[in-house]
């Protein structure tokens, strides 16, 4: 628990700026969104947004970290034996968090070639993501929710 006011207004108006960044992000997309913009968004100075994140990396990195923390919650919490529906909703759940971060998956060349993250780290939660949905999908086929997917057949 904070024990002081300003200490709460800090944290509060560092996640209004992650979730103002977050939308921005998607909307526009990483590569175009300047700090001044969610400032404005925010309607607070620029000064008070590089008080809390300093540059776009540093932001960048803690929407990074956020989503990787949410990923890995959903994971844990992933059903094992499950009914059909609880399997279906975990998945659906998935998406929703992949659609609210959409941009580290849209913005990947910039993302990349600007070093916002270490690549090795950002081609873990790739990685990681499809690991997820390869898992659920293998889920949904073992309980008879999903059809697996037939192989292409191809003219020679």
């Amino acid at each position: 628990m904070m024990s002081n006011p300003a200490e709460f207004n800090n944290v509060k108006m560092k996640q209004r700026i992650l979730d103002v960044s977050c939308h921005l992000f998607n909307v526009y997309g990483i590569e175009t969104v300047a700090l001044s913009g969610v400032a404005r968004e925010l309607n607070i100075s620029t000064g008070l947004l590089t008080y809390h994140y300093p540059k776009k990396a540093q932001l960048f990195s803690a929407l990074f970290d956020q989503f990787f923390a949410a990923l890995s919650q959903l994971i844990q919490q992933f059903p094992t034996q499950a009914q059909p529906q609880q399997v279906s909703r975990s998945y659906i759940d998935v998406i929703r968090l992949i659609w609210q971060y959409q941009f580290l998956f849209l913005g990947s060349n910039f993302i990349i070639q600007s070093k916002l993250v270490d690549s090795e780290r950002y081609s873990d939660l790739i990685t990681n993501t499809k690991e997820v949905f390869k898992d659920f999908v293998e889920r949904l086929v073992l309980a008879g929710t999903m059809k697996p997917i037939e192989h292409p057949h191809t003219v020679d």
